[in-house]
């Protein structure tokens, strides 16, 4: 009887660890979501607004922002409307970053954005948004990502140097970065 005992009380302190394992990583799991504009542009804009010298090498213009994410589109030619893709990153049901990305050609794709909230950054969530467009863009057909930041955005230049993306230039202010993707 005593053997049965213990061995229920394990199996419970077993069944509840799972649990809470299972908990853990559901609240501290990072879901990638497309960009909807109800549920994000806030808060795209308040980072873009944060983060506009970062982020661009333009001056500080609204119009702009509003081209990017009411027509999807990476510049004003209205050929491009609709390439420009968006997603953003979530934990626990709220907005912590975002990436913006699209196929400068059949086989070269350009991540144009990519920001977090500054209390989230640290944990992954940079490279994960990173990952996805690569893979996304991968899967679209792109031989090649490039991206480009300045000089000085030492947390970007090592995280992009971790994920495999070679020097590809420089000026004065900004870093050229290309990755080659393996089939």
């Amino acid at each position: 009887m005593l053997k049965r005992f213990r061995h229920l009380i394990l199996s419970a302190i077993i069944f509840l660890s799972g649990i809470g394992l299972w908990l853990y990583h559901q609240s501290h799991t990072i879901h990638i979501l497309p960009y909807e504009a109800l549920r994000d542009r806030a808060f795209i804009e308040k980072l873009f607004h944060r983060d506009w010298y970062w982020l661009t090498d333009q001056e500080y213009d609204p119009t702009l922002l509003a081209l990017w994410l009411d027509n999807k589109s990476p510049t004003a030619d209205p050929s491009t409307f609709g390439t420009l893709t968006i997603h953003v990153a979530q934990k626990d049901h709220a907005d912590v970053g975002f990436v913006a990305y699209f196929l400068k050609s059949a086989q070269e794709g350009l991540i144009l954005f990519i920001d977090v909230e500054p209390m989230h950054r640290s944990k992954h969530i940079g490279k994960a948004l990173l990952d996805f467009a690569i893979n996304n863009l991968k899967a679209r057909g792109a031989k090649r990502v490039q991206l480009i930041t300045r000089q000085h955005n030492t947390a970007a230049r090592r995280l992009y140097d971790r994920s495999g993306f070679s020097l590809r230039g420089q000026t004065a202010d900004y870093v050229f970065y290309e990755k080659k993707l393996i089939p």
